[in-house]
């Protein structure tokens, strides 16, 4: 296991691998670089944990996790406290292995990322099932928070495309809820949010906005929209 500490900044400047888990503390996180680990399971998980410096995962880096083709994928939780948001411009990957051997697909890993009084703004996220010779791994769901104040509104950015769709086989796996727990903005070109053929919920539980293209596909899941779409 890889774990780091502190009170003040942790910068990765150089791609972290790791057979066992990663958890990550300091006031302020700035990955330079990605972090991979290839445990799986609880064994593999990557947690990052800062506070009012946030966190930032630079562009065309990755947060990847891997496993046997038996083990779901490690999954990823970002949490950040006081004041600090998440900036995770980069790519989160947590898809299942492939079972060419074995009747399943391994499972996607969870993804969950929350701040407490900040700004979250992600990249593109992957969390879908391995395929299996009959069915597909299921996905990992994938939950976005942006806690905002009574005197301060925080959205939640979309750069890129989120997918936690089953796994291929001769029945697909399942699909994993997409959850946006706070407003949603697409500020930079379209986004697709796909839960694949099986199932899996949308769902946007505040206001979205941003003059932007949007395909949404869940399958025998739900869309939902609580609050209003478009300004």
């Amino acid at each position: 296991n890889e774990t780091s500490a502190g009170a003040g900044t942790t910068t990765i400047s150089g791609l972290l691998t790791s057979s066992g888990a990663v958890t990550l503390n300091a006031a302020t996180l700035t990955l330079n670089a990605g972090i991979t680990t290839t445990a799986g399971g609880t064994s593999g998980l990557v947690t990052l944990d800062a506070g009012a410096g946030g966190v930032t995962l630079a562009s065309g880096q990755a947060i990847t996790t891997t496993a046997s083709s038996v083990t779901q994928s490690g999954g990823v939780t970002v949490n950040v406290t006081g004041s600090g948001g998440a900036s995770l411009l980069g790519s989160i990957v947590t898809t299942g292995a492939n079972n060419a051997a074995g009747a399943t697909g391994a499972a996607g890993g969870v993804v969950t990322i929350a701040t407490t009084n900040g700004a979250v703004s992600v990249g593109s996220i992957t969390t879908s099932g391995g395929t299996g010779t009959t069915t597909g791994g299921a996905a990992g769901a994938i939950a976005l928070t942006a806690a905002s104040t009574s005197t301060t509104a925080h959205t939640i950015t979309l750069n890129g495309n989120l997918t936690a769709a089953g796994g291929t086989g001769t029945t697909q796996g399942a699909g994993a809820n997409i959850q946006l727990n706070d407003a949603v903005l697409l500020a930079t070109g379209g986004v697709t949010l796909n839960t694949g053929a099986t199932g899996g919920n949308i769902t946007f539980a505040s206001t979205l906005d941003g003059n932007q293209a949007l395909s949404l596909t869940a399958g025998t899941g739900t869309v939902t929209f609580t609050g209003a779409v478009g300004s």
